[in-house]
């Protein structure tokens, strides 16, 4: 059974706390036209990870797609974080937990070849009962087909 979200390729990948999985809504990209890909982190019960606005010394969440040419990378979406306050601490935080959903716009200016984008999402996993865990990354590979259609 197909996903019928993921009309493209999906890949995935884990670190500690947590799982992602990347999804472009089309197999291949046309230049011009936009290209959506959307990931979705799973992060383990027990665990949250740092959203944005976030005090000095912590770690958000973050996403970074690597350079290709022609590529134009929109600024990642992400939902609205909840707001956490630890015992013991004068600071407040913004957090996520469970499973979310990253969105971010792609567009090529040419189709000159197939290509492999190249997804890392940054992030540092915490516990209230253990803390915080070091630092991670999880990077993933997703292939994309040029269409051979260019736009006028």
């Amino acid at each position: 059974m197909t996903d019928p979200i993921a009309a493209g390729p999906i890949a995935q990948g884990q670190a500690p706390s947590m799982q992602v999985t990347a999804r472009l809504d089309a197999a291949t990209y046309r230049p011009g036209s936009p290209l959506g890909l959307t990931l979705e982190l799973a992060i383990d019960p027990g665990f949250h990870i740092y959203g944005q606005p976030i005090p000095e010394g912590f770690i958000p969440v973050s996403v970074a797609v690597a350079p290709l040419a022609g590529l134009s990378v929109g600024a990642p979406v992400f939902p609205t974080p909840t707001l956490h306050r630890l015992e013991g601490l004068e600071e407040e935080f913004y957090i996520y937990e469970g499973v979310i959903q990253v969105m971010l716009p792609l567009t090529f200016a040419t189709a000159a070849a197939d290509n492999t984008l190249t997804v890392t999402i940054g992030y540092q996993a915490c516990n209230d009962a253990v803390g915080c865990l070091m630092p991670q990354q999880i990077t993933v590979h997703l292939p994309v087909q040029a269409t051979g259609e260019h736009v006028s």
